[in-house]
């Protein structure tokens, strides 16, 4: 009686493997709508903020990230829709792929302002690095899938994704972009360590990562490009040095943008209203610096409503990692949400000065292609997902 149970729960769990994780049709309905709500909100006021710029500006951005934005949520749709199976399989392909990709940019790649980081397509750009980390997310999520505490426990298990992860920030810290090189690795290290490591492999790859990273701070020369060296010195002189810097922007950046955000107040100027910003002072008010101006309209008020927004969001992905049943979704969710989150942490505190200027746009506010596009795949994530929340791969991954 016990065996023929068994053979039937057996059979029955092979035939779930088969089955599609939902119906397509099932799928649409499935969506996790605040989600999408609070994502177009985010993006709604990116766009006015990208108007006010192209108002006070020769460029027009608003056009440009509508259609950005328009192509990001195709994308969304397509990650939301596609069989979360199918997803899991392509996830080694997905991640060789963007790891051609950043080879190709070290041979073929655009180079704009001493970085070479983007591919010419056509009349289109890509920029491979933002691609690798919504792949790597995909990569991890479905090798830490289905590992035992033992397993997790052997140095061994974790050659492979170390070497991808080693090979796509080498190539990405070669461009030379060392804030995504250092915001990839932190991503991937929150993932792992979230997958069950053992703390002993954690304090041993802190250690390295700690180790590498003041090798670079003790010889700068030897790793940084010249203007990577004057943003980390920026980054340690005062005010008042900065202002005795004759045309120093890389310096002047975020001193600019705090006394717009300051002079702004609890209520900001008003909408359409940037003093600092149509005076030309504050820098990439288009990209790095979009808080500031957004800021300066809303002041204190309207910047901690978009923080709340943007806090909403990510919380909204840990919540679906939580009640996902299977590990690989849940990695999907918690990893989506955390790239989001290191957006947004680390160009915060990049215009608040509490960092250096290392170039990392607000995600869904800052004007960029590929960034923008990828930002709402990786949200497509989480909504796939979420609407398979319910499914087990295997009686392992259940909670």
């Amino acid at each position: 009686m016990t065996a023929a149970l068994r053979h039937l729960s057996e059979r029955s769990e092979a035939e779930s493997r088969r089955r599609p994780t939902t119906p397509f049709a099932d799928r649409l309905f499935r969506f996790n709508w605040p989600l999408l709500v609070l994502a177009f909100v985010i993006s709604g006021i990116g766009l006015f903020n990208q108007y006010v710029v192209g108002q006070n500006t020769p460029d027009d951005f608003f056009a440009g990230q509508a259609l950005r934005v328009g192509l990001g949520f195709v994308g969304f749709l397509i990650v939301s829709l596609i069989d979360i199976r199918l997803l899991r399989r392509l996830a080694l392909f997905g991640a060789i792929t963007a790891l051609g990709l950043l080879i190709v940019v070290a041979f073929v790649g655009e180079t704009f302002n001493e970085s070479t980081r983007w591919i010419k397509v056509g009349s289109f750009t890509l920029q491979p690095s933002e691609i690798a980390q919504v792949a790597l997310i995909v990569f991890l999520a479905a090798y830490l899938d289905d590992r035992t505490h033992a397993q997790m426990g052997n140095p061994l298990w974790l050659v492979p994704p170390i070497l991808m992860i080693g090979a796509m920030a080498f190539l990405i810290f070669q461009q030379p972009d060392l804030g995504t090189t250092i915001k990839l690795l932190v991503l991937c290290g929150l993932m792992i360590l979230c997958s069950g490591i053992r703390w002993w492999l954690i304090a041993l790859t802190l250690a390295l990562i700690g180790g590498a990273v003041s090798v670079i701070f003790v010889w700068p020369d030897q790793f940084l490009k010249p203007y990577q060296i004057e943003r980390l010195t920026c980054f340690t002189s005062s005010d008042a040095e900065i202002e005795r810097l004759a045309d120093a922007s890389p310096c002047d950046q975020p001193r600019q943008a705090r006394i717009a955000i300051g002079a702004a107040g609890v209520w900001g100027h008003g909408p359409l209203q940037a003093p600092q910003l149509e005076s030309l002072i504050i820098y990439e008010p288009y990209n790095d610096m979009i808080l500031a101006v957004h800021a300066e309209q809303f002041g204190l008020v309207g910047t901690f409503v978009l923080l709340a927004l943007v806090t909403c969001l990510i919380f909204l992905g840990f919540g679906v990692a939580s009640v996902c049943q299977a590990q690989f979704t849940r990695l999907l969710a918690l990893g989506a949400a955390l790239n989001f989150g290191l957006y947004v942490t680390i160009n915060l505190m990049m215009v608040l000065s509490l960092l250096p200027v290392v170039g990392m746009p607000f995600a869904l506010l800052s004007q960029g292609g590929t960034v923008t596009v990828f930002t709402w795949v990786s949200l497509g994530l989480i909504n796939n997902a979420w609407i398979n929340r319910h499914l087990v791969f295997s009686a392992e991954d259940s909670v």
